[in-house]
């Protein structure tokens, strides 16, 4: 029997605010492509630190294609990114930067993150919880045997998930009441 549970958390839309305004992509969310688009979520700090008093590690799963795409510079990217990695203080992170054409088995809604991350940290799977706000999100933890959470946001109101609630901490409060 595997000896840790974790919280696996999507970054964007559910650790920092998703960006709605790129033109490129009116009808979809991205992740901020600058310093001064970054916004996080309320209670950010709290809800990963109840999380992981709760006994679950905290790990980030994020697909993150957007300097190949060249919608953000190396640099911004990796600046923002070590900005999230300071205020959220996770367990661990692993980013996905390729591309969806690439086929990656990393990149969600493949399970290749979830994968590497509960051989890495000897996770059972069964009894952690993938928080996401997509699609892809919800797919990678059904394809690895996670429970799923929904952070609702109104781009995403027919995504399928176990659980469906209205922000991080709310999330964090439903994780640490299962059994």
């Amino acid at each position: 029997m595997l000896p840790h549970k974790a919280v696996f958390l999507d970054r964007d839309g559910v650790l920092v605010e998703a960006v709605t305004t790129h033109p490129e992509y009116p009808d979809r969310p991205t992740a901020p492509w600058k310093m001064e688009e970054l916004k996080f979520v309320p209670d950010v700090q709290e809800a990963v630190t109840a999380l992981k008093e709760a006994g679950y590690l905290t790990i980030i799963i994020t697909n993150q294609p957007d300097f190949h795409k060249k919608h953000v510079d190396r640099k911004t990217w990796k600046e923002i990114h070590e900005e999230i990695l300071s205020v959220v203080s996770p367990d661990d992170c692993f980013a996905c930067k390729h591309l969806a054409e690439w086929k990656c088995s990393c990149r969600k809604p493949l399970p290749g993150m979830i994968y590497a991350a509960a051989y890495m940290h000897e996770i059972d799977l069964s009894k952690s919880f993938m928080v996401g706000d997509t699609e892809a999100d919800m797919g990678a933890g059904r394809a690895a045997g996670c429970k799923n959470v929904l952070i609702r946001w109104p781009y995403n109101q027919y995504v399928e998930a176990d659980f469906k609630m209205t922000d991080l901490m709310s999330a964090a409060q439903l994780i640490i009441g299962q059994p």
